[in-house]
């Protein structure tokens, strides 16, 4: 008799110690982010495990960054999320309140073709897919696709050794990202060494101001080491 009391003793304090699953409720945002910021958790591989409220606690103030994060591919850089976490029955609940914000919009796309493939209707069409992302919203997924698809057309129409070039994409929040991507370009045609180029600007990138960036352009930053080399030799 005694044992049956403790077997059901032990058995009323399992609710306490593991609960059956979380519910994830997301609100503020609709399909296709919804389902972004649904899948980007990982509270959302606990709907039917078990789980304990270290585990829950821990896996819910990760869920905060995770959520935040699951909507940059879409261009939401600065997405807010609070959220709530509650015991319903025997599972947890956690809703996450997403505020997306204003999303990064692509502010200039210019892309680098041999002269003899932008001629060839399905290349330009290719290539034109990508230019028509000028003024939308950055999404990473449909800027993928739409690369891949001019690359596909270049090999469809004999271009193998083609290599794509897009040698500045520009976006409100990505400037300093754009400015490395004209800079490899433009090191080439100025027989400047990339290397030691990127090497200087990323160095000085963390204390440059808005207004000094142009001082590490590939002609301004050639005509300073110009004319330190001068003054060195003096």
């Amino acid at each position: 008799m005694q044992i049956v009391q403790r077997l059901a003793a032990l058995l009323l304090c399992i609710p306490m110690l593991a609960h059956a699953g979380v519910q994830l409720v997301v609100d503020g945002v609709e399909d296709p982010l919804k389902l972004a910021v649904s899948s980007g958790v990982d509270l959302s591989e606990y709907a039917n495990r078990e789980v304990t409220e270290a585990q829950v606690r821990r896996l819910y103030a990760q869920s905060l960054d995770q959520a935040k994060t699951s909507l940059e591919p879409y261009g939401y850089y600065e997405a807010k999320v609070q959220g709530q976490l509650e015991p319903v029955g025997n599972d947890w609940r956690v809703t996450l309140h997403v505020t997306p914000g204003e999303p990064v919009k692509v502010t200039g796309v210019e892309i680098k073709l041999d002269p003899t493939a932008a001629k060839i209707g399905a290349i330009r069409r290719a290539q034109r897919a990508i230019e028509n992302l000028k003024g939308q919203t950055l999404n990473h997924g449909e800027y993928d696709s739409s690369r891949d698809a001019l690359s596909g057309a270049l090999t469809a129409n004999g271009f193998l050794d083609a290599r794509l070039v897009t040698h500045r994409v520009d976006v409100n929040r990505g400037e300093r990202s754009a400015i490395i991507y004209t800079i490899i370009e433009s090191c080439r045609r100025r027989g400047l060494d990339p290397f030691t180029y990127l090497r200087d600007v990323l160095t000085e990138l963390p204390r440059t101001t808005n207004w000094q960036v142009k001082n590490l352009t590939p002609a301004a930053w050639q005509k300073s080491r110009h004319a330190n080399s001068l003054t060195a030799a003096a």
